[in-house]
């Protein structure tokens, strides 16, 4: 048994879900999910209220219970006895809990065995290379979450020049940690991108996707044929946000995992993907390894904040 910890949004628990399945796979295993982490603390500086999201995807999942993730992590209220002999079983790897210290890829996980519980960010394709193909098919958004709309039939019909701009906010400038650390990217890189797509695609048609599309209408207004995609914040929303990135054939990412996922699962391999080259203002929040060879990266600085 794999048993996969999740933590953030759908960006993130689509990393650690891939690569979880990819160990679950070499293993000849099954893969159980533990939620435990998504309750948060808000008592803590950076707490985000978090909720399980991977239910937009047409697969099949199973849930770690209480005992399960009790086994790996021991028993809040246990005995001095039964501490001692959790703490033994960690030591003779009959339990094991496998704790990712930072976000360099490490070759040495790939070959992590069965009967673990993994808990990282895992912001690496190289961590499901192996399995790509199983990957794309979990990450199908069930059509239960999807709306027609006026988009989705402007992209599948020019879908060869459509460019999805990803435009991450929110928490990155509301929540004074995450705006610290990790950084909203500056409309520089939005100008500079934009003028390397204009010049690259010929007659290209941009769609723009946020959780503030209020003020990408305001600051990107240099977009020509810019198409600002309004949808609502609910789960629904964000699934029919996802499904049209992906169906656009090229990218102008943000620093965000569910920018960088819309990219990479787009149905148009050979589509160009421009990338911010600096992910966070922090190295230590910098995923060195995230970027396949093939996408542009190009210089970015990011929001001053007041």
């Amino acid at each position: 048994m794999i048993v996969v910890r999740l933590m953030g949004g759908l960006g993130n628990q689509m990393f650690q879900y891939a690569f979880g399945k990819m160990l679950a796979i070499k293993n000849g295993t099954e893969l159980k999910l533990d939620l435990s982490l998504l309750k948060g603390n808000s008592d803590i500086e950076h707490y985000v209220k978090r909720s399980f999201d991977l239910d937009i995807f047409d697969l099949k999942v199973e849930f770690a219970t209480e005992s399960e993730i009790a086994h790996f992590n021991g028993y809040t209220n246990a005995s001095f006895l039964k501490k001692i002999y959790h703490k033994l079983n960690r030591v003779l790897k009959r339990r094991n809990l496998w704790i990712q210290n930072n976000h360099q890829f490490n070759r040495k996980h790939l070959k992590l065995s069965n009967n673990i519980c993994i808990v990282g960010r895992w912001q690496s394709y190289k961590y499901f290379e192996s399995v790509t193909n199983e990957i794309r098919r979990d990450f199908m958004v069930n059509s239960h979450f999807l709306t027609e709309s006026i988009y989705t039939k402007l992209i599948l019909t020019n879908n060869t020049k459509a460019v999805a701009v990803h435009v991450r906010r929110g928490d990155y400038v509301s929540n004074p940690y995450y705006s610290r650390t990790i950084g909203a990217l500056n409309v520089d890189y939005y100008v500079k991108a934009y003028e390397y797509a204009t010049k690259s695609i010929k007659g290209a048609i941009f769609y723009v996707f946020s959780e503030d599309i209020e003020w990408c209408q305001k600051h990107l207004d240099f977009i020509v044929n810019a198409n600002f995609v309004l949808t609502d914040r609910s789960k629904k929303g964000m699934a029919n946000d996802f499904n049209l990135i992906t169906k656009c054939h090229n990218h102008i990412i943000s620093n965000s995992t569910f920018s960088w996922w819309g990219a990479w699962l787009s149905e148009n391999s050979k589509g160009m993907v421009i990338a911010p080259t600096r992910w966070a203002k922090e190295s230590s929040f910098v995923p060195p390894e995230i970027y396949p060879v093939h996408w542009i990266k190009i210089n970015n600085s990011f929001e001053e904040v007041n």
